[in-house]
């Protein structure tokens, strides 16, 4: 799975140099669109799906590789001109088809059977471990929050984030020498909660979540496919847990155009989830 990351660094290299750009692209695109829909109405509803849907594959694409998804939906939040309240509030609700991706793909090792609901214990002591790796994150998170999101959401953070992450999981790699821990099962409470620690990291937009936790894991002497796996089941409580909490603070009043967006929402999720578990499935097949 590792050995593959610079490939998706390339990809993380590319939304870069496309965000960059002017904005005549963007302006080329809506003329386009106007010749196509002269009402002016449509033409918005029109174009925000288009972005809608864009961000939820990109979303879908990274939210499980080592590259930072919400680093990668800043930059391409501001090539798309999509910033703002509602921009930030969309993030956080199409986040739900990533999660759902995780359940589908894990569903075996996460939930057990009506026929195994009596030996549940190697479940609940796994979610005990969870629970123990994601309070460092809430512990730090949930009081700093709107600190981070006003000092640390800009382009050239995300920039030098993606940068430092990056050699950050080189280095990682070329530690893994002696693999301790090759089975999720064989996860220790201390282990856990060292991995969550990694994870703060991730409060930094463009220190990827799961990079950040898949470094931890290695240090810690997991083999990649543990590391991944206890990254992607850390994701579960960690963005649904972070999305509930903005939810509740968000003050904001969503225009009839933008209820329409969530209305229909599904085809963002299913966006987000059919490309989220390609991913999970590649980086699962590479480890």
């Amino acid at each position: 799975m590792i050995r593959s990351c610079s490939n998706y660094r390339g990809l993380s290299q590319s939304f870069y140099r496309v965000a960059v750009k002017t904005e005549e692209e963007n302006r080329r695109l809506i003329n386009v669109l106007r010749e196509i829909i002269p009402n002016k109405r449509e033409l918005r509803k029109v174009i925000m799906w288009i972005k809608a849907i864009i961000l939820g594959i990109i979303e879908g694409l990274t939210e499980f590789l080592p590259i930072s998804s919400t680093g990668h939906l800043i930059i391409a939040n501001k090539y798309l001109n999509f910033e703002g309240a509602f921009a930030n509030l969309f993030a956080v609700v199409i986040q739900v088809g990533a999660i759902l991706a995780v359940v589908i793909y894990f569903k075996d090792k996460l939930i057990p059977k009506l026929s195994e609901i009596k030996e549940s214990k190697p479940y609940i002591l796994l979610w005990s471990k969870v629970v123990v790796g994601i309070l460092p994150a809430a512990l730090i998170g949930i009081p700093f929050e709107d600190k981070i999101e006003e000092y640390l959401f800009h382009p050239w953070v995300v920039g030098v984030a993606l940068i430092v992450g990056a050699i950050m999981l080189m280095i990682a790699e070329k530690k893994l020498n002696h693999v301790k821990v090759d089975s999720e099962h064989l996860i220790t409470y201390k282990q856990a909660f060292i991995v969550g620690m990694f994870q703060c990291m991730a409060m930094i937009p463009g220190m990827s979540r799961s990079g950040s936790t898949i470094i931890g894991a290695l240090v810690l002497g997991f083999s990649r496919a543990v590391a991944a796996e206890f990254s992607f089941f850390l994701a579960i409580p960690t963005i649904m847990g972070a999305g509930f909490i903005k939810l509740l603070k968000s003050e904001y009043v969503m225009t009839p155009g933008e209820w329409g967006v969530f209305g229909d929402r599904y085809l963002c999720f299913l966006c987000c989830c059919i490309w989220c578990y390609c991913s999970v499935y590649e980086l699962y097949k590479e480890t």
